[in-house]
């Protein structure tokens, strides 16, 4: 397992104590499942579970147990499920208020809503810890960079200083000056805003849910692979420094 993949099992079981009850009857609708992981473990739990992946974003090949549709209306019928959950999903939606009615309409009456999301504080270091990975992501970039270029077509293409190549060197300058924005609303700036827990909670509560209830999940990591040798357990105590995630949940 990959230190990546012990953040999402440790964020999951945080997600199933956060909930509190038995999932084993419940059936369940995962927002966003990629390749499947979260999906199939619940699965394997013995659990009725469906997943949804945008079809216009999904390059590998389908996975039973995933349905892929538009984006837009989820392809389900009314009062479907009794939990909808999803794992650092929503903050990549950008018709989120629209989405959100349609995560209403499946929802069964006193169904429940699941998020897991990342926080401004991981935001913050990953922004800070960017500076000190910059040199490793230079070079990086720049051997990408001149991988396009390695064929006599491209090479003419750089001589021509044309707009692509004018726009990917601009791009690796701005890259370099501040980390890039990671969803999709605000700026690099801010979304320190828009990924903080009380900016989350109130639009919760303005989409017409009920007794929302955020868990910060006691886990510290930024989106870098600077520090490798920081396991799980450190990653748990450097908690105090910012958690990474939060947990959201709430009643139709």
């Amino acid at each position: 397992m990959t230190l990546y993949e012990e953040f999402r099992e440790f964020e999951f079981l945080c997600l199933l104590n956060f909930y509190g009850k038995p999932i084993s009857k419940k059936r369940i609708l995962e927002i966003g499942s990629s390749r499947g992981d979260l999906l199939f473990k619940i699965r394997n739990m013995g659990v009725d579970i469906t997943g949804v992946e945008i079809e216009e974003n999904e390059t590998t090949a389908k996975l039973q147990g995933i349905v892929y549709y538009d984006g837009k209306r989820l392809p389900f019928n009314d009062n479907s499920f009794d939990i909808i959950l999803s794992s650092n999903v929503l903050e990549h939606i950008d018709n989120l208020n629209e989405f959100e009615l349609e995560i209403r309409r499946v929802l069964r009456p006193d169904a429940v809503v699941l998020h897991v999301l990342p926080t401004h504080m991981w935001r913050f270091w990953t922004m800070l810890i960017h500076y000190f990975a910059l040199p490793r992501r230079i070079v990086f970039r720049m051997s990408r960079f001149n991988a396009k270029v390695t064929n006599t077509a491209a090479k003419d293409m750089l001589k021509k200083t044309n707009y692509t190549t004018i726009r990917e060197v601009f791009h690796l300058l701005s890259a370099a000056l501040v980390y890039p924005r990671h969803g999709v609303r605000g700026n690099r700036f801010t979304e320190l805003y828009y990924f903080h827990p009380t900016w989350w909670k109130r639009h919760f509560v303005q989409s017409g849910y009920k007794k929302v209830e955020v868990l910060t999940i006691p886990l510290f990591y930024t989106d870098h692979t600077l520090l490798p040798w920081l396991t799980l357990k450190h990653r748990k105590l450097l908690s105090f420094l910012g958690s990474a995630t939060a947990c959201y949940k709430m009643e139709k």
